[in-house]
């Protein structure tokens, strides 16, 4: 254990991250270079997480969701490393030009959805559009889409943004056929997904498995290798545990860290991480009658916990305490944030300068599968004089909570489907997104944000994502960050070239996938 995680530790440098992401995500080359591809057979993947919807994508909330949807919708383009950039999929090239505040797609010829219509431009832009109507906030900067001829669309900006060609690697780039739409209607399509993906959808059995077949007419020819995929809903981990190592699946997908270390023992298994979660607690700064309204007493919270025991305790090897809103080894992270480390006595004075010597009571909101954490959360709390409560909420509860407004103390275990850091930063907190409803942000900080946004390079981004964490943390102290988490998927020796959890959570290789019979 220790010698894998000091080598994934070791490959976080920048220039390794974009090698390793170079090497490991060309989904397109892996499979079909490999002369040993053996076809046939039904891949099984375990999700710990029942999806809300799998085939209408603008409405879309979790990572789970669009990573059994991927089965079957393709996006206009794919991720391909941590610092944004894309490679073609749906669209074959494209061309940015950020003084017209353009993007043009050309998109790629003789492709079918899964009901035999094709997708063009009127398909792309039709897709686009209802994904904008939808609310979501991702592409807001779009100010019109034009269908230059069946295979050529171009976006036109109100402001240069360099997170289109990001996003559209995410929910906003999904396309869904627009036939299925327009003759079965919304509520339909939100459980029978028409896409163009290697597989199409056959049948869904709500918190049980979802199944798909082999699409004989996928634009990738001689692709799918296997004859179809079947997600299986487990919702409890020791179930969900017990069933793979009895073999019923392939894949176990978001496995605990203690399952993992205790199936990584066993040395039968292989395993891939992505480093995209962060735990963090959100006071209620905005809320000016909260004690967390004064930035000392939100100050004191942090230093209040120690983080390193709880990755200890918790994490298996596989989490890091953090100080900002980014992992340690991330391109966006800022070594000079000094923040808030473990330091009861400080948490004491900082209360007592606050008016809160005798210390008050609050509310930590958090998952029922996230009680532990939480629960250590409150120790620490509890010593210092902060008497929280905690409430386990379900997803939906925290979802509302998280886009509403709370009061007190919301855990959150964040997660983004893209790579790429810092879309997660500037998408979660720019101005105008429901998202962190109660946490304390400042007209300087939505500058930022926004200044970042128009940026026209990587190295950029880079300087104005790390002014980002310096304003959230050291100045404004809006959030308290806890632990990277990696994401991690355990698979049996069979499988290859599926891509889970390569790069992103949300990213795999369905049209690679084989399984060595």
């Amino acid at each position: 254990m220790k010698k894998k995680y000091q080598w994934k530790m070791a490959l976080l440098g920048v220039g390794a991250c974009f090698l390793a992401s170079a090497v490991a995500c060309d989904y397109a080359m892996s499979a079909s270079a490999n002369t040993e591809v053996e076809r046939g057979g039904t891949l099984r993947v375990i999700a710990m997480v029942s999806p809300r919807i799998i085939g209408w994508m603008s409405a879309t909330p979790g990572w789970q969701d669009k990573l059994i949807a991927g089965t079957c919708i393709e996006h206009l383009v794919q991720c391909k490393d941590e610092a944004g950039a894309v490679k073609p999929w749906l669209a074959e090239k494209w061309e940015e030009k950020p003084d017209a505040k353009t993007v043009t797609l050309h998109l790629r010829k003789g492709v079918k959805f899964h009901d035999g219509s094709d997708f063009n431009g009127d398909v792309c832009k039709w897709n686009l559009e209802q994904f904008m109507a939808s609310g979501r906030g991702e592409l807001r900067s779009v100010e019109s889409i034009d269908v230059i001829d069946d295979y050529t669309v171009r976006l036109t900006l109100s402001k240069w943004d360099c997170l289109i060609l990001s996003v559209l690697s995410t929910h906003a780039g999904f396309m869904h056929s627009k036939k299925a739409y327009d003759t079965q209607g919304r509520e339909w399509c939100e459980w029978n997904p028409v896409g163009t993906g290697p597989f199409k959808f056959v049948s869904a059995e709500k918190d049980v498995r979802i199944k798909y077949e082999r699409f004989e007419g996928y634009w990738q020819k001689g692709k799918p290798y296997l004859d179809g995929v079947e997600w299986l809903i487990f919702t409890e981990p020791m179930t969900a545990l017990a069933a793979f190592q009895r073999g019923e699946a392939d894949a176990l997908v978001d496995i605990s860290p203690k399952d993992a270390a205790i199936l990584e023992a066993q040395g039968k298994y292989d395993f891939t991480t992505v480093r995209l979660g962060r735990i963090a607690l959100g006071p209620d700064g905005a809320n000016t009658s909260s004690p967390f309204s004064n930035i000392k007493v939100r100050q004191a919270a942090e230093h209040a916990i120690d983080k390193k025991a709880i990755c200890d305790a918790l994490g298996y090897g596989y989490w890091v305490p953090i100080n900002q809103e980014a992992h340690p080894g991330s391109w966006i992270y800022n070594p000079k944030v000094v923040g808030y480390p473990y330091n009861p006595a400080k948490a004491k004075q900082l209360l007592g300068e606050a008016g809160y010597a005798n210390g008050f009571k609050t509310t930590i909101y958090c998952l029922s599968g996230s009680k532990d954490i939480y629960a250590a959360v409150q120790g620490y709390l509890k010593e210092v004089g902060i008497d929280a409560t905690v409430e386990l909420c379900t997803h939906a509860r925290i979802m509302q909570l998280f886009t509403k407004g709370w009061s007190g103390l919301l855990g959150m275990e964040l997660g983004w489907s893209m790579p790429d850091e810092y879309a997660t930063l500037a998408i979660f907190f720019r101005r105008g997104m429901p998202l962190f409803r109660s946490v304390v942000k400042t007209d300087e900080f939505y500058d930022v944000i926004e200044e970042s946004i128009q940026a026209r390079d990587v190295a950029s981004k880079r300087r104005m994502s790390q002014k980002m964490q310096k304003m959230m943390v050291d100045e404004d102290a809006m959030a308290i960050w806890i632990a990277a988490t990696d994401k991690i998927c355990v698979k049996n020796r069979k499988l290859h070239d599926d891509g889970l959890f390569t790069i992103g959570v949300m990213f795999w290789a369905p049209q690679d996938a084989w399984l060595r019979k």
